[in-house]
C-alpha cells in the first residue's frame, strides 16, 4: 500500500535526520528493533498507537509523521515520497558531497528560471 511506503520513508528519513539507529528509535518508542525495521521496509502495517509512539520518540507530531494535513492527490504523495527518499539519501552523504549537490541544485534552479 502506498501510504505504508510513505510512512516508512518518513520514519526512516526522520530517524536518519536525527542520527538514530533503528535500535535507538526502538528503545525510545519502547518497541522492538524488528518492528521498526519491518515498518521502515513497508512489510508491516503498524497500528495507530505504534505510529504515535514512533512520532513521540522522534519528537514530531502524528500529523507531521503521517502527513494527514497534506493534499491527497497522486502528485503530492509521489512528491512527498521522493522528497523523503532524497532526505534519507542526503543524510548518508559527506559534507563535500553535499556541497557539490547544493551547487548542482543551485545551477538547476538558475537554469529553470530562464
Amino acid at each position: 500500500m502506498q501510504s505504508n511506503r510513505i510512512i516508512a520513508y518518513r520514519i526512516r528519513a526522520l530517524r536518519c535526520r536525527y542520527g538514530l539507529t533503528q535500535a535507538a528509535l526502538a528503545a525510545r518508542a519502547e518497541l522492538s528493533e524488528v518492528t521498526i525495521s519491518s515498518i521502515e521496509r513497508g512489510i508491516w502495517q503498524p497500528r495507530l498507537a505504534t505510529v504515535a509512539a514512533i512520532a513521540k520518540a522522534l519528537g514530531v507530531s502524528l500529523d507531521e509523521l503521517v502527513g494527514w494535513n497534506r493534499p491527497d492527490d497522486g502528485r503530492s504523495r509521489r512528491r512527498s515520497a521522493l522528497l523523503l527518499q532524497l532526505e534519507t539519501d542526503l543524510a548518508a552523504l559527506t559534507d563535500a558531497d553535499l556541497a557539490v549537490l547544493a551547487a548542482t541544485a543551485a545551477a538547476l534552479r538558475k537554469h529553470r528560471t530562464r
